[in-house]
């Protein structure tokens, strides 16, 4: 029952679009229903899965709680879904050694890295910059081009 395919990332490194990208691969369809997506792609912290299991409203969750369930979680992710792929920010372990992403139901993992000073910069540079920090250009960080041309098209780095 190793069927969860681990993706894991900082915030804002793109995991989602990673995942419905995996997940269209997956469901082999031409076009990928995103109504359908969850059906091969879920994230690991949605906490209506932790509560269920702990039979307690999500909005009274602990640290405790979700510690105590996490491998329950995870096995009914395994089981329910079959192949999925699961978006985590978590590490393997915690700094004291606790698991949480257990092997017995991981069939792959999939770090997705990508600079983290460009990640801030795209995701809150029009704050930055009110506040009156100056932002480095460091070309493209995305393969995006938004926002990176002028109306005629000229390059404007």
């Amino acid at each position: 029952m190793r069927n969860l395919i681990w993706l894991a990332s900082f915030p804002k490194s793109g995991n989602t679009w990673t995942r419905l990208f995996i997940a269209a691969y997956l469901s082999g369809a031409e076009q990928l229903d995103l109504h359908r997506a969850s059906r091969y792609s879920r994230s690991e912290s949605l906490l209506a899965l932790f509560a269920e299991m702990a039979g307690i409203p999500a909005t009274d969750l602990t640290e405790e709680d979700i510690d105590a369930h996490r491998l329950a979680v995870q096995e009914r992710l395994a089981q329910n879904i079959g192949q999925c792929v699961v978006k985590t920010h978590n590490a393997r372990l915690t700094r004291d050694h606790r698991r949480l992403i257990f092997s017995r139901y991981t069939r792959a993992g999939i770090y997705l890295v990508r600079k983290q000073v460009a990640t801030v910069i795209e995701n809150h540079g029009d704050a930055m910059r009110i506040a009156g920090y100056e932002i480095p250009n460091l070309g493209s960080t995305t393969g995006s081009d938004r926002g990176a041309h002028t109306e005629e098209g000229n390059s404007m780095s």
